[in-house]
């Protein structure tokens, strides 16, 4: 069995990677940013891994393919709608040349799910980068990538599945899951090793390939609406008689806070145009101070209101953490 058999479902468009690897080639520094949730994030528990794929591959990319730097926007329990508040404000703002995305394992491909999937790969190929999705795997080998690779080959990217592989290897006995992760998902510091060995082949290939026809990108898979989001952080401790309000015009609203298994956090209340919309509450009983997202408001077309946060009438003792806003 190859040693990357079942790794390349996809390879994409590579007319802006080719370009981006001559560039460095030729000594220019290019800039690569890692988005993703607690698989990509730096180490952050000794007992699962002291290093990371994302070190570990820009060490191999520096030595075999030129000069590059790299920001790691891992940030664990984060998921797909997450990333697309994060990506104006936290990804392009570092202006790369590449950006992987790994979301495969935090999220379920929900509907709405999709639509923030389909505005952030937009948003990202109209900067001009070179998109990678990286799948990864859980122990039980489930993911999103069935109902996100179809986005992915509309619009010719490149698809990484650690999931298909590592089936592969513990299937053939070549490997255990134990060999990979210490846990249900997260990778040992062998399995942080055979990620950045993945992408490494994949470049590999696409170095030594001729390059594709300029890359022109295609019209919506299904909707191009959050392709111009407008990502309002807006960090706020509400409580009592705070109140957070915003006059609008849009189609879409999230709203972004964070939850805690501590019992000072509470529930907000959503008004629209001054009427109860929904509550949303900054308690949970698996809460660690991780940001969370909730769907607010959804029009076919742009409509203006006023969106108005406070404490619920019952909760004046308490908190909710408010984090922004997104919105299009």
């Amino acid at each position: 069995m190859n040693c990357f058999d079942g790794l390349i479902i996809s390879y994409g468009n590579n007319y802006r990677l080719k370009n981006t690897l001559k560039r460095a080639k030729t000594g220019e520094e290019i800039m690569i940013v890692f988005l993703g949730a607690s698989v990509t994030a730096e180490p952050f528990e000794e007992t699962l891994s002291t290093t990371s794929f994302t070190t570990l591959f820009i060490e191999i990319f520096n030595r075999k393919f030129g000069k590059s730097k790299y920001i790691n926007a891992g940030i664990c329990g984060s998921n797909t709608i997450i990333g697309l508040y994060r990506t104006k404000n936290e990804v392009l703002i570092h202006d790369p040349d590449i950006v992987f995305v790994d979301f495969g394992i935090s999220d379920f491909a929900t509907p709405q799910l999709l639509e923030c999937y389909e505005g952030m790969i937009r948003i990202l190929l109209n900067h001009g980068c070179a998109v990678i999705p990286l799948y990864m795997s859980m122990q039980s080998f489930n993911n999103s990538q069935a109902q996100k690779i179809p986005y992915d080959i509309h619009y010719s990217l490149p698809v990484l599945s650690i999931r298909d592989l590592l089936r592969k290897k513990t299937d053939s006995g070549e490997w255990t899951w134990s060999d990979y992760s210490a846990d249900y998902a997260h990778p040992t510091n062998k399995g942080h090793e055979l990620i950045a060995q993945c992408i490494a082949h994949y470049f590999e290939q696409i170095n030594s390939a001729p390059c594709d026809p300029d890359y022109i990108i295609p019209s919506p898979f299904t909707t191009s609406v959050y392709e111009n989001t407008t990502s309002e952080p807006c960090e706020t401790n509400l409580s009592r008689n705070d109140v957070v309000e915003k006059t609008i015009t849009c189609c879409r609203l999230i709203i972004f806070f964070y939850t805690y298994s501590d019992l000072k956090y509470g529930c907000a209340e959503i008004l629209m145009d001054g009427k109860h919309l929904k509550n949303i509450d900054s308690y949970s009983l698996t809460g660690w101070g991780n940001r969370e997202s909730d769907f607010v408001f959804s029009s076919a077309t742009p409509q203006q209101h006023t969106f108005t946060i406070r404490m619920h009438q019952n909760e004046k003792n308490k908190i909710f953490k408010l984090d922004g806003f997104c919105y299009c």
